[in-house]
C-alpha cells in the first residue's frame, strides 16, 4: 500500500508541474519578468511554493498520525485533496 501512495504522490508532482509548465507557457504567456526580490519569475514561485507546501504538508502528517487513527485520517484527507 505504502509503494502505490509513493507511485501516486510522485505522479500527482509530475502532473501538476507538467500542467503548471503549459499553463504558464500557453495560457498564461510565458515572461521572465522578475516578480519576487528581483531574481524569481512567476513560473519559478509557483513551482518553489508549491514543493515547499508539499514539504510541509509532509511534515504535519507525523503530527497528524499521532492524533487519529490512520485510516479515519487517510480518508479524511483523501477527501481534502480531492476536494481542493
Amino acid at each position: 500500500m505504502r509503494l502505490l501512495s509513493a507511485i501516486f504522490s510522485l505522479t500527482f508532482i509530475g502532473l501538476r508541474n507538467g500542467s503548471a509548465i503549459y499553463h504558464f507557457k500557453y495560457v498564461a504567456g510565458y515572461d521572465n519578468r522578475p516578480v519576487l526580490f528581483g531574481q524569481f519569475d512567476r513560473f519559478t514561485l509557483f513551482i518553489s511554493l508549491g514543493m515547499a507546501c508539499q514539504i510541509l504538508g509532509s511534515y504535519c502528517l507525523s503530527f497528524f498520525a499521532k492524533v487519529a487513527d490512520q485510516r479515519v485520517l487517510s480518508v479524511a484527507l483523501t477527501g481534502v485533496t480531492a476536494g481542493c
